[in-house]
């Protein structure tokens, strides 16, 4: 079994049950909360080159009505996930902002120097710190806006470039 295999058990064994005791479902990567106030969303990713690392993101959404992502895929409550959402509207999980008055922005969970179950309890840890910004979101935004948030899950647009035209040679003087 390899490292990412491990580790892969090891937060199944010792992360999910916490997430499901905060009222999560779902499968890793993706688990997601739903409420009358939105949806509190959290994805493990791991490093796509193999490296042991994996990072957790983290992102809220209002209640939203379904829509179609392309050709016979429609984005709805129950397959909502953090990558739906620009940069800006997800955040990683950063240990080190327990205790930090500015945020941090990307972390990645190593568990080459460390055991799987240290890495699994570091997660755990910082868990609240989702916590927090679950509450900020629906307290300040969702309930301030009377039903609306910067956080919404809009269908993506899409843009497409007008062909440039140009000028025909009898046209240029």
């Amino acid at each position: 079994m390899s490292n990412s295999e491990k580790m892969r058990v090891c937060l199944k064994e010792r992360v999910l049950p916490y997430l499901r005791s905060k009222g999560f479902k779902g499968v890793l990567p993706h688990l997601r909360r739903i409420d009358a106030d939105g949806i509190d969303l959290i994805t493990f990713q791991f490093d796509k080159y193999g490296r042991p690392s994996f990072c957790v993101e983290y992102a809220f959404t209002a209640p939203f009505t379904p829509y179609e992502l392309g050709p016979k895929f429609v984005v709805s409550e129950k397959n909502v996930k953090t990558s739906n959402f620009g940069l800006k509207n997800r955040l990683r999980l950063n240990p080190a902002n327990a205790e930090s008055k500015v945020p941090f922005d990307d972390y990645w969970f190593d568990f080459e120097q460390t055991s799987c179950s240290e890495c699994a309890e570091k997660v755990i840890q910082a868990l609240p710190i989702a916590e927090k910004w679950f509450l900020l979101n629906r307290d300040d935004q969702f309930h301030a806006s009377k039903g609306t948030t910067k956080f919404v899950l809009r269908p993506p647009v899409y843009w497409f470039p007008t062909p440039r035209v140009w000028p025909r040679s009898q046209d240029v003087d």
